[in-house]
């Protein structure tokens, strides 16, 4: 398997066990040893691959956003 799958496997991996830390505590009580743990890897891989819980929220709720819409957009517009 290419490196690149395997990274994008972990992003994936960290950003699925993210939305459940950050739907069980909220942006504020989650850390980011939470959200490793949830993973099932350790801390300093989670801040390799996104250095930060803002980055990691800012990615989540950007996919949660654009998800909403556009499930609200084919409601509107009938697709």
């Amino acid at each position: 398997m290419p490196k690149n799958s395997l990274s994008h496997e972990a992003e994936e991996k960290i950003l699925k066990a993210a939305r459940t830390v950050f739907i069980k505590k909220g942006y504020k009580g989650a850390t980011t040893r939470d959200i490793a743990a949830e993973a099932g890897i350790t801390s300093p891989l989670l801040n390799y691959y996104f250095r930060s819980k803002e980055n990691i929220f800012s990615i989540v709720y950007e996919r949660a956003f654009n998800s909403l819409y556009s499930n609200v957009y084919h409601t509107i517009m009938g697709d």
